[in-house]
């Protein structure tokens, strides 16, 4: 990684290899995705207009990213809510703002669309992380978050 001609922008489908590859720091005990079905996953996301993958890029290596997903909603006026997941930034260029950007940039589209709040979850072991999170403004305690395991 040359680290010289970073960039971050939304994602488009020539970043699906590089995002994969970066999802294997994220989940490193999941099996891999083949790559057809991860295909046919991004043509999904691409059609959806209340999806977006922002990732930071060093030439063409994909060395940070998050995801966010706006969901409609029939309370607070039918403002709707935004859902942060997969932050990850590859080892080697951590703690250089790179996060802190795509996050900006996941939070001023739900505030473009009207959201009304963005959530995120994270591993309760993720310490760091978690300062993170509040260091832009996420609050840790305001609500209880939930998860329940499907697969």
């Amino acid at each position: 990684m040359s680290q010289g001609t970073l960039r971050e922008r939304v994602a488009v489908r020539d970043d699906l290899p590089g995002l994969l590859e970066l999802y294997r720091q994220l989940t490193p005990d999941d099996p891999p995705l083949e790559p057809s079905k991860a295909r046919d996953i991004w043509r999904t996301i691409e059609s959806n207009d209340d999806l977006r993958y922002f990732v930071a890029v060093d030439g063409r290596d994909v060395v940070s990213s998050c995801n966010i997903a706006i969901v409609p909603n029939l309370t607070r006026s039918g403002a709707s809510w935004a859902i942060i997941e997969n932050v990850v930034t590859h080892e080697a260029w951590r703690r250089r703002g790179i996060a802190r950007r795509l996050m900006g940039m996941a939070i001023d589209f739900a505030k473009a669309r009207g959201c009304y709040k963005v959530c995120l979850l994270s591993n309760h072991t993720r310490a760091e992380a978690h300062a993170f999170y509040e260091s832009l403004g996420f609050s840790g305690t305001a609500k209880v978050g939930f998860h329940m395991k499907l697969k």
